[in-house]
């Protein structure tokens, strides 16, 4: 892939994608189906502390399948301009989970309302990035 890519030319810095991820991003979201078959969908995405943030509800098809296999993939990218794309582990946080607060009260300030209120078993799904690449063919271009 380093072949490919060139990641020492054409990488972006942790500065860049921290920009380029602030706020809410419409992101592609690659997630298993209960029956593990691979399913991409758009989904507003929130990058916070170095992880991917994105809301259900518990019956949705993506989030029975992250039950039994919990990866997902997440890009976000703007045409040829870049790529950030995120692989790795995924937690769900329900109502009541330790660390569900700020995330929740970011979808509230954003949305004025949250995945638990949107549905009786809302949840947050917290992408944990053990593998993540960017690209960009000018990455110059956006600030640092």
């Amino acid at each position: 892939m380093k072949g490919i890519t060139h990641p020492d030319k054409y990488a972006l810095t942790a500065k860049q994608i921290v920009k380029l991820l602030e706020g809410m991003k419409t992101v592609a979201v690659a997630a298993p189906s209960p029956t593990g078959d691979p399913l991409v969908a758009p989904m507003d995405g929130w990058f916070l502390h170095g992880k991917f943030f994105f809301s259900s509800s518990a019956d949705a098809v993506r989030i029975k399948g992250l039950r039994h296999l919990p990866r997902a993939s997440s890009a976000y990218f703007d045409g040829e301009r870049f790529l950030i794309n995120a692989h790795g582990p995924v937690t769900l946080m329900f109502k009541g989970h330790p660390e569900v607060g700020e995330i929740d009260g970011i979808f509230r300030q954003h949305y004025e309302s949250s995945a638990f209120d949107w549905s009786d078993d809302g949840v947050y799904v917290r992408l944990d990035a053990d593998r993540f690449f960017t690209h960009s063919r000018t990455p110059e271009e956006f600030p640092s």
